[in-house]
């Protein structure tokens, strides 16, 4: 599989994820608006790693921010 488009673990804990891989997440979930898609690749990270609690607040608050730009 192309490397471009698949999440890895690497050795560190530390998960590379590519623009692609997440394009590709929500692509396939067939969801009909951007608001939708963006839910779902926020509940696919959150629930795919073990993230601290200041992990999550960032995460949600990066999603938060970025959606509201694309408003």
């Amino acid at each position: 599989m192309d490397s471009d488009r698949q999440g890895s673990a690497g050795t560190s804990r530390v998960r590379i994820v590519t623009r692609q891989y997440l394009f590709d997440l929500m692509k396939n979930e067939n969801l009909l608006n951007l608001d939708a898609k963006l839910n779902f690749l926020k509940d696919k990270l959150l629930s795919c790693e073990g993230y601290n609690e200041d992990q999550i607040v960032s995460l949600k608050r990066g999603f938060a921010h970025f959606k509201s730009e694309m408003k």
